[in-house]
Protein backbone atom coordinates (compact mmCIF):
# COMPACT_ATOMS: atom_id res chain seq x y z
CA UNK A 1 0.00 0.00 0.00
CA UNK A 2 1.29 3.45 -0.83
CA UNK A 3 2.09 5.79 2.04
CA UNK A 4 2.92 9.47 2.02
CA UNK A 5 5.24 8.96 -0.90
CA UNK A 6 2.33 7.60 -2.92
CA UNK A 7 4.24 4.61 -4.23
CA UNK A 8 3.78 1.18 -2.69
CA UNK A 9 4.77 -2.21 -4.03
CA UNK A 10 1.48 -2.68 -5.88
CA UNK A 11 0.82 -0.09 -8.57
CA UNK A 12 -0.89 -0.28 -11.93
CA UNK A 13 -2.55 1.82 -14.59
CA UNK A 14 -6.29 2.00 -15.15
CA UNK A 15 -8.69 4.01 -17.27
CA UNK A 16 -10.40 6.82 -15.43
CA UNK A 17 -14.19 6.36 -15.15
CA UNK A 18 -16.65 9.06 -16.10
CA UNK A 19 -16.49 12.20 -14.02
CA UNK A 20 -19.23 12.77 -11.49
CA UNK A 21 -19.94 16.15 -13.11
CA UNK A 22 -22.82 14.64 -15.09
CA UNK A 23 -24.54 13.74 -11.81
CA UNK A 24 -24.36 17.13 -10.14
CA UNK A 25 -27.85 18.39 -9.40
CA UNK A 26 -28.94 21.86 -10.43
CA UNK A 27 -30.16 24.22 -7.76
CA UNK A 28 -31.69 27.67 -8.06
CA UNK A 29 -29.88 29.13 -5.06
CA UNK A 30 -26.82 28.16 -3.06
CA UNK A 31 -26.32 31.29 -0.94
CA UNK A 32 -27.51 29.72 2.32
CA UNK A 33 -25.25 26.71 1.81
CA UNK A 34 -22.20 28.83 1.04
CA UNK A 35 -22.80 31.12 4.03
CA UNK A 36 -22.87 28.04 6.25
CA UNK A 37 -19.55 26.89 4.85
CA UNK A 38 -17.95 30.31 5.28
CA UNK A 39 -19.19 30.42 8.86
CA UNK A 40 -17.76 27.00 9.59
CA UNK A 41 -14.40 27.94 8.13
CA UNK A 42 -14.32 30.93 10.47
CA UNK A 43 -12.29 33.20 8.21
CA UNK A 44 -12.65 35.58 5.31
CA UNK A 45 -10.31 35.41 2.37
CA UNK A 46 -9.14 38.67 0.83
CA UNK A 47 -8.04 37.13 -2.46
CA UNK A 48 -10.81 34.72 -3.32
CA UNK A 49 -10.24 32.08 -5.97
CA UNK A 50 -13.63 32.28 -7.66
CA UNK A 51 -13.22 29.02 -9.55
CA UNK A 52 -12.55 27.16 -6.31
CA UNK A 53 -15.44 28.96 -4.62
CA UNK A 54 -17.86 27.83 -7.32
CA UNK A 55 -16.54 24.29 -7.08
CA UNK A 56 -16.97 24.23 -3.31
CA UNK A 57 -20.49 25.67 -3.55
CA UNK A 58 -21.47 22.92 -5.96
CA UNK A 59 -20.02 20.32 -3.60
CA UNK A 60 -22.31 21.58 -0.86
CA UNK A 61 -25.32 21.49 -3.20
CA UNK A 62 -24.32 17.98 -4.27
CA UNK A 63 -24.22 16.80 -0.66
CA UNK A 64 -27.49 18.48 0.30
CA UNK A 65 -29.65 17.50 -2.65
CA UNK A 66 -28.18 14.20 -3.82
CA UNK A 67 -26.30 12.40 -1.10
CA UNK A 68 -28.91 13.22 1.56
CA UNK A 69 -26.23 13.91 4.13
CA UNK A 70 -25.63 16.98 6.24
CA UNK A 71 -24.01 19.74 4.23
CA UNK A 72 -21.43 20.05 6.99
CA UNK A 73 -20.08 16.63 6.01
CA UNK A 74 -18.46 18.38 3.05
CA UNK A 75 -16.85 21.16 5.08
CA UNK A 76 -13.81 19.00 5.85
CA UNK A 77 -13.23 18.45 2.15
CA UNK A 78 -13.68 22.15 1.44
CA UNK A 79 -10.98 22.87 4.03
CA UNK A 80 -8.77 20.19 2.50
CA UNK A 81 -9.06 21.59 -1.03
CA UNK A 82 -8.44 25.17 0.04
CA UNK A 83 -5.49 24.17 2.21
CA UNK A 84 -4.04 22.01 -0.55
CA UNK A 85 -4.18 24.82 -3.12
CA UNK A 86 -2.75 27.39 -0.72
CA UNK A 87 0.08 25.08 0.36
CA UNK A 88 0.99 24.34 -3.26
CA UNK A 89 1.13 28.02 -4.10
CA UNK A 90 3.11 28.96 -0.99
CA UNK A 91 5.71 26.37 -1.95
CA UNK A 92 5.82 27.47 -5.60
CA UNK A 93 6.19 31.12 -4.57
CA UNK A 94 9.10 30.21 -2.32
CA UNK A 95 10.87 28.73 -5.34
CA UNK A 96 9.96 31.62 -7.63
CA UNK A 97 7.24 29.93 -9.73
CA UNK A 98 3.76 31.27 -10.48
CA UNK A 99 0.79 30.02 -8.42
CA UNK A 100 -1.59 27.34 -9.65
CA UNK A 101 -5.22 28.07 -10.45
CA UNK A 102 -8.01 25.80 -9.27
CA UNK A 103 -9.69 23.67 -11.95
CA UNK A 104 -13.19 22.38 -11.18
CA UNK A 105 -12.82 19.80 -13.94
CA UNK A 106 -9.62 18.42 -12.42
CA UNK A 107 -11.23 18.56 -8.97
CA UNK A 108 -14.10 16.36 -10.12
CA UNK A 109 -11.73 13.93 -11.82
CA UNK A 110 -9.61 13.82 -8.66
CA UNK A 111 -12.70 13.04 -6.57
CA UNK A 112 -13.67 10.20 -8.87
CA UNK A 113 -10.18 8.74 -8.81
CA UNK A 114 -9.83 9.12 -5.03
CA UNK A 115 -12.94 6.96 -4.60
CA UNK A 116 -11.36 4.31 -6.83
CA UNK A 117 -8.08 4.33 -4.88
CA UNK A 118 -9.79 4.15 -1.49
CA UNK A 119 -11.89 1.20 -2.65
CA UNK A 120 -8.84 -0.66 -3.97
CA UNK A 121 -6.57 0.32 -1.10
CA UNK A 122 -3.54 0.89 -3.32
CA UNK A 123 -2.02 3.27 -5.83
CA UNK A 124 -3.45 3.10 -9.35
CA UNK A 125 -2.24 5.41 -12.09
CA UNK A 126 -4.88 6.85 -14.44
CA UNK A 127 -4.29 7.29 -18.14
CA UNK A 128 -4.99 10.99 -18.62
CA UNK A 129 -3.29 12.69 -21.54
CA UNK A 130 -1.68 15.98 -20.59
CA UNK A 131 -2.44 15.63 -16.88
CA UNK A 132 0.07 14.89 -14.13
CA UNK A 133 -0.69 13.42 -10.72
CA UNK A 134 0.45 13.07 -7.13
CA UNK A 135 -1.27 10.23 -5.26
CA UNK A 136 -1.49 9.15 -1.64
CA UNK A 137 -3.13 6.09 -0.04
CA UNK A 138 -2.96 5.20 3.65
CA UNK A 139 -4.97 3.44 6.40
CA UNK A 140 -7.59 5.55 8.17
CA UNK A 141 -9.73 4.00 10.89
CA UNK A 142 -11.32 7.16 12.30
CA UNK A 143 -11.75 10.88 11.71
CA UNK A 144 -9.42 11.94 14.52
CA UNK A 145 -6.91 12.90 11.90
CA UNK A 146 -7.12 12.52 8.14
CA UNK A 147 -4.15 13.78 6.09
CA UNK A 148 -4.51 17.45 5.23
CA UNK A 149 -3.43 19.12 2.04
CA UNK A 150 -0.88 21.17 3.95
CA UNK A 151 0.68 18.07 5.50
CA UNK A 152 0.97 16.27 2.19
CA UNK A 153 2.56 19.25 0.46
CA UNK A 154 5.05 19.60 3.31
CA UNK A 155 5.86 15.88 3.12
CA UNK A 156 6.29 15.94 -0.65
CA UNK A 157 8.47 19.05 -0.44
CA UNK A 158 10.91 17.11 1.75
CA UNK A 159 11.76 15.13 -1.39
CA UNK A 160 13.79 18.15 -2.51
CA UNK A 161 16.73 16.63 -0.61
CA UNK A 162 16.93 13.98 -3.34
CA UNK A 163 16.69 16.40 -6.26
CA UNK A 164 19.91 17.27 -8.07
CA UNK A 165 19.56 21.00 -8.75
CA UNK A 166 22.90 21.06 -10.55
CA UNK A 167 21.83 18.33 -12.98
CA UNK A 168 18.00 18.45 -12.92
CA UNK A 169 16.30 15.26 -14.02
CA UNK A 170 13.51 12.88 -13.05
CA UNK A 171 14.13 10.82 -9.94
CA UNK A 172 11.71 8.32 -8.34
CA UNK A 173 12.39 9.68 -4.85
CA UNK A 174 11.40 13.25 -5.68
CA UNK A 175 8.76 13.05 -8.41
CA UNK A 176 6.04 14.49 -6.15
CA UNK A 177 8.23 17.50 -5.37
CA UNK A 178 9.12 18.18 -9.00
CA UNK A 179 5.49 17.87 -10.15
CA UNK A 180 4.29 20.32 -7.47
CA UNK A 181 6.98 22.79 -8.52
CA UNK A 182 6.74 22.28 -12.29
CA UNK A 183 6.70 25.74 -13.85
CA UNK A 184 4.54 24.92 -16.88
CA UNK A 185 1.76 23.40 -14.73
CA UNK A 186 -0.91 26.07 -14.30
CA UNK A 187 -3.97 24.22 -12.92
CA UNK A 188 -4.67 22.04 -9.89
CA UNK A 189 -7.59 19.87 -8.88
CA UNK A 190 -7.45 17.86 -5.64
CA UNK A 191 -9.70 15.59 -3.61
CA UNK A 192 -9.62 13.40 -0.52
CA UNK A 193 -11.89 10.40 0.04
CA UNK A 194 -12.23 8.23 3.14
CA UNK A 195 -13.64 4.73 2.64
CA UNK A 196 -14.89 3.76 6.08
CA UNK A 197 -15.67 0.17 5.05
CA UNK A 198 -12.09 -0.38 3.87
CA UNK A 199 -10.51 1.87 6.52
CA UNK A 200 -8.60 3.62 3.77
CA UNK A 201 -8.11 7.26 2.79
CA UNK A 202 -6.95 8.40 -0.63
CA UNK A 203 -5.75 11.78 -1.83
CA UNK A 204 -5.46 12.71 -5.50
CA UNK A 205 -3.86 15.84 -6.93
CA UNK A 206 -4.15 16.38 -10.68
CA UNK A 207 -2.06 18.99 -12.52
CA UNK A 208 -2.44 20.45 -16.00
CA UNK A 209 -0.30 20.53 -18.02
CA UNK A 210 1.39 17.55 -16.43
CA UNK A 211 5.00 17.82 -15.34
CA UNK A 212 8.01 15.53 -14.94
CA UNK A 213 8.64 15.39 -18.68
CA UNK A 214 11.87 13.63 -19.64
CA UNK A 215 12.23 15.60 -22.87
CA UNK A 216 15.64 17.30 -23.17
CA UNK A 217 15.83 20.52 -21.18
CA UNK A 218 12.38 20.20 -19.60
CA UNK A 219 13.57 19.76 -16.02
CA UNK A 220 16.06 22.61 -16.31
CA UNK A 221 13.31 24.89 -17.65
CA UNK A 222 10.65 23.93 -15.10
CA UNK A 223 12.43 23.27 -11.80
CA UNK A 224 14.29 26.36 -10.52
CA UNK A 225 17.92 26.13 -9.52
CA UNK A 226 18.95 26.48 -5.91
CA UNK A 227 19.81 30.13 -6.51
CA UNK A 228 16.29 30.87 -7.78
CA UNK A 229 14.71 29.74 -4.52
CA UNK A 230 13.77 32.35 -1.95
CA UNK A 231 14.35 29.82 0.79
CA UNK A 232 17.14 31.09 3.10
CA UNK A 233 18.71 27.64 3.27
CA UNK A 234 19.15 27.61 -0.51
CA UNK A 235 19.79 31.29 -1.17
CA UNK A 236 22.61 31.59 1.36
CA UNK A 237 25.22 29.64 -0.66
CA UNK A 238 24.43 31.72 -3.74
CA UNK A 239 24.76 34.89 -1.71
CA UNK A 240 28.09 33.82 -0.31
CA UNK A 241 29.41 33.21 -3.82
CA UNK A 242 28.82 36.86 -4.64
CA UNK A 243 30.71 38.15 -1.61
CA UNK A 244 34.13 39.54 -2.48
CA UNK A 245 36.66 39.88 0.31
CA UNK A 246 39.30 42.44 -0.49
CA UNK A 247 42.39 43.40 1.40
CA UNK A 248 42.22 46.60 3.45
CA UNK A 249 43.88 49.61 1.87
CA UNK A 250 47.50 50.09 2.81
CA UNK A 251 48.15 52.72 5.45
CA UNK A 252 50.10 55.77 4.46
CA UNK A 253 53.55 55.83 5.94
Amino acid sequence: MGGLNGHGPHTSHETLPQSRSANIAAASSTCDDWEAVCSSLGEERKNTDHELDRFMMQNIVDVKFQLKRSKFAAVGEVNFQRGCLDAHNAMRTKYGNNPLQWSSELGELAHTWAIRLAERGRILYPELAGIGENLHVSPATNTDHLPTGIELVEEWEKESQFFNFERPRWHPKCQHFSQMLWKDSTELGAARYWNTAKNCVAVVCFYRPGGNSNAPGEFANNVPSREASLSPARSLPAHLKRVTISEPPARAT
